[in-house]
């Protein structure tokens, strides 16, 4: 079962149990991005016990991601989000609604001080900024609640436009943990690569990397006079 809206978000039935939720784009019908309306429409009607959201979003409107976020705190489904790229501005808002949160190595999130526009006298100017302030403190209430981090603390982050990169993420309290990026799998011990007249020193470094048999390399190279690569090929031997 897959319902794909906009281009921006789609909805995975994976089983009776479990979906998977991808807002993938803006936030906010005049970004042209995913409104609170669709999205409740179609996650709200999601009879499952797990919801994973897979989040890549750099924000958009307050009001819509508000609601989206009420709308996934409020399910009766485990909410587990994951933030694939970036969860900025009130994307990051949306993230909170987790009941775990996940981010990738090299993600983001990114909290910063609400925006808007205004055009007028300076009462409605002033009258925008108290607006403003109103937003700010109810996303800092957010924060707060899935954080733990104090009001002065969350307030300085908004205030500097702060971005927390993978592990920092999970430091600030922001995430739960860090899925690591993908490392190359080590090399096969084999005594083959001895055999080669140019093994790559990387991969000799690969076969010698355990710390009884670095100590046996230093010997080698530093008593016995070896080169570094003479060594490893030795050691390779054995």
């Amino acid at each position: 079962d897959r319902k794909a809206l906009a281009g921006m978000w789609r909805v995975n039935r994976l089983s009776n149990e479990v979906a998977d939720v991808f807002i993938y784009g803006d936030i906010g019908s005049w970004m042209d991005g995913l409104t609170a309306n669709d999205f409740a429409r179609e996650v709200v009607a999601l009879d499952v016990g797990n919801l994973n959201v897979r989040l890549n979003s750099g924000g958009g409107s307050v009001f819509e991601g508000q609601a989206i976020y009420n709308t996934l705190s409020q399910h009766k489904a485990r909410v587990t989000v994951t933030i694939d790229g970036v969860a900025a501005s009130i994307a990051s808002v949306i993230a909170m609604a987790g009941d775990e949160i996940r981010i990738t190595e090299g993600s983001h999130i990114m909290v910063h001080k609400p925006w808007s526009m205004a055009m007028g006298d300076a009462d409605s100017m002033r009258k925008e900024a108290e607006v403003l302030d109103s937003l700010e403190s109810g996303i800092i209430d957010i924060y707060a609640a899935r954080t733990g981090k104090n009001t002065k603390q969350l307030t300085d982050w908004v205030s500097a436009e702060t971005w927390f990169k993978g592990q920092a993420a999970v430091d600030a309290g922001f995430a739960d943990s860090v899925i690591p990026a993908k490392r190359r799998e080590n090399y096969a011990r084999s005594n083959i690569f001895n055999s080669f007249l140019h093994t790559p020193v990387d991969i000799l470094d690969e076969l010698c990397n355990i710390p009884h048999v670095r100590e046996l390399e230093r010997v080698l190279r530093d008593v016995e006079g070896f080169s570094q690569t003479q060594a490893k090929r030795i050691i390779a031997l054995t």
